[in-house]
């Protein structure tokens, strides 16, 4: 039977000696006390040695009453919660005012941190994930950021082989293009790119040192579309530097007869770039074995692709080109031991400096003029060699007269001479 204890004029007060205990007894039962109204404690310590403590409030308040701007330093300027670990230093979750920062343009003081132990031991956070919803600004101080016992963290960001970045079975080399890598990922990456010769020049200014070369062999094929209707993966053994929208020429595949050999194309267009090394192409191949080609049997050119050469620009201006075969510079080809104009109807000018002159060490071959000059030189004379007439030399002028004749050998001079 419910008991009540009623006082409606005055408040209510249980009173013991000092410093004695009152006790709500439930009984041996678990029962349950219940507080209609507020409930205040004015004591130091408030001790819970319940399981569980379910609180409905949604925000807590630590260092209610707290006077002034923010923690004072009779609370050594923080607040926070602490876990007792027996034997083990408690752990705390701490908001400590006197921690400043400067992050993003914004400045400030006070934040929160984990420690543990008396000597304030910072903590690590575990958690899968930090949103920012914005910018993510990190201060280290004279720190850094490290992945330290991460095993093989590198080979996390690019594709590794026995320790060396190498492309995958398709074609790729990042793994995937929103890691963040480390020191080591960065330099074995650069030690890659210097060994696959990604750059194709060396430039500063207008000033440019350039390989270009859209002729490639054809390392391997990768894969092809199973459906056989759009796609088709191929390798080149160097950097391609293709581009999306770029055509391609394939020539020479060899795969025994299989159905990849139809890959023998003009004007394919490239539908992605995998990878320097790899592109996937627009073209079908239905029931094509990409195991029946024939390594560095084809290759693959960009459509009316511009001859392999090294160009050297100077200002801007481009000076000279390498060729396989022959070296051009300003209008000079160079090719095997012949010196020509590059232009068909441009004239090649051999000139001593001031008062020196041109000097031929050995003799001198003149081969026969396809045909003779059609206009006279405009100042002093052009010599040519052709057939033989009446001078017995072989050895023609046509001087800025319009005048030709042949130069007379001694023997018909001394004849001519005699008879005239």
């Amino acid at each position: 039977m419910t008991k009540v204890v009623k006082s409606y004029t005055s408040n209510y007060k249980i009173a013991v000696a000092d410093a004695g205990n009152i006790t709500l007894d439930t009984g041996s039962g678990v029962g349950t006390v219940i507080v209609t109204g507020n409930l205040e404690i004015q004591g130091d310590t408030t001790t819970i040695n319940s399981s569980n403590l379910s609180i409905e409030d949604n925000i807590i308040i630590l260092s209610e009453g707290t006077q002034g701007a923010g923690l004072p330093s009779t609370v050594n300027f923080q607040s926070g919660i602490e876990i007792d670990r027996g034997s083990e230093p408690n752990a705390r979750w701490i908001y400590d005012e006197q921690v400043s920062w400067t992050l993003g343009g914004q400045t400030g003081s006070g934040t929160f941190y984990a420690e543990q132990g008396s000597g304030g031991q910072k903590l690590p956070i575990n958690t899968p994930g930090i949103v920012a919803q914005g910018n993510f600004y990190v201060d280290t101080g004279n720190g850094v950021i490290s992945v330290t016992n991460t095993p093989d963290y590198e080979e996390k960001i690019f594709n590794y082989e026995n320790g060396v970045i190498t492309q995958s079975s398709s074609g790729l080399v990042l793994i995937d293009d929103d890691n963040i890598p480390n020191a080591k990922a960065v330099k074995d990456y650069i030690d890659y790119n210097f060994v696959s010769k990604t750059y194709s020049f060396i430039s500063e200014g207008d000033t440019k040192l350039e390989t270009i070369d859209e002729l490639h062999p054809l390392f391997d094929i990768v894969a092809v579309n199973p459906a056989g209707n759009n796609t088709t993966v191929v390798t080149v053994e160097e950097i391609h530097g293709f581009a999306v929208g770029d055509t391609v020429d394939i020539t020479n595949i060899d795969a025994g007869g299989d159905p990849l050999e139809n890959l023998n194309q003009s004007d394919i267009p490239i539908v992605e770039i995998i990878s320097e090394f790899s592109i996937r192409l627009d073209i079908s191949v239905a029931g094509a074995d990409v195991n029946e080609y024939f390594p560095n049997s084809g290759t693959i050119a960009l459509t009316n692709f511009a001859e392999s050469n090294i160009s050297f620009k100077v200002e801007g201006i481009e000076i000279a080109n390498v060729y396989k075969d022959r070296f051009d510079i300003d209008g000079v080809r160079i090719q095997d031991t012949k010196i020509s104009s590059v232009g068909s109807d441009d004239d090649l000018i051999l000139s001593g400096n001031a008062a020196g002159s041109v000097k031929i060490l050995e003799s001198l071959e003149m081969p026969l003029a396809t045909e003779a000059p059609q206009d006279p030189p405009q100042d002093g004379i052009q010599i040519f060699s052709a057939d033989s007439k009446t001078g017995n030399t072989g050895l023609f002028y046509v001087n800025s007269n319009n005048v030709q004749d042949e130069f007379i050998s001694k023997n018909r001079s001394l004849l001519f001479s005699m008879i005239f």
